[in-house]
């Protein structure tokens, strides 16, 4: 199946604004988990069912298996840097 206009382009805006993007899921996750912990499970399946309908399924539907909000990356360092090298060196040759 070929990828339509749209989805390239939605491809190509999340490629160049990756730590936006990133940041923003990360906001949105933290706060449907918040969400999740003050309505529970059952009201908040129900409100996020009623949501996506409405959206036409363009909003997600949440479950709660959603991960929550994610760590921010840590910086790699020069070290693990060539821990990994040598690990790829070994898997290459």
């Amino acid at each position: 199946m070929a990828a339509t206009d749209s989805a390239k382009n939605t491809a190509d805006f999340i490629t160049n604004h990756f730590a936006g993007v990133s940041s923003f899921m990360k906001l949105g996750l933290t706060g449907a988990n918040a969400a999740h912990s003050v309505l529970g499970t059952t009201a908040m399946e129900y409100i996020a069912k009623k949501v996506r309908d409405a959206s036409g399924g363009k909003i997600p539907r949440w479950t709660k298996w959603m991960p929550k909000k994610g760590a921010t990356p840590q910086q790699t360092t020069s070290e693990t840097m060539r821990r990994n090298q040598k690990w790829l060196f070994i898997l290459v040759v």
